[in-house]
């Protein structure tokens, strides 16, 4: 293995961690907490999504994966109504910034649940072994 790929690993295995240590980096920058936590956010979504992804077909299996990407779209598809009901007009840069938010808010205890199941479950087989 490379170095490239152990990095690519731990950042799809603790991207809370990621989120954590970028939020605090963030804050020591002249920025208010709330722009720091909005940047650490839209910096680790797509480590978040990668690591739902990839924990979700671990512990379901690929045949469940499509349940995930459905999921995905269908959220994406109920925002951008919402989007276009709440404005007159849509404006792109808006509604993708929004929805990229919404994911981070989603994932992110998504996440939380799908490793904490895993890791039980897989705690439980080896003991049980």
């Amino acid at each position: 293995m490379t170095f490239a790929t152990y990095m690519i690993t731990v950042l799809l295995t603790f991207p809370l961690l990621i989120f954590l240590i970028l939020s605090v980096l963030f804050k020591r920058w002249p920025q208010t907490e709330k722009q720091a936590i909005r940047l650490a956010a839209d910096i680790t979504t797509p480590l978040f999504l990668g690591a739902v992804s990839f924990l979700w077909f671990e512990v379901w299996s690929a045949g469940s994966y499509w349940v995930f990407v459905t999921i995905l779209l269908l959220v994406g598809a109920m925002f951008t109504y919402y989007y276009a009901k709440v404005y007159e007009e849509l404006q792109p840069k808006k509604l993708v910034k929004g929805l990229w938010r919404l994911l981070f808010i989603l994932v992110m205890p998504i996440y939380l649940v799908v490793f904490t199941y895993g890791f039980v479950s897989s705690m439980f087989t080896y003991f049980s072994s």
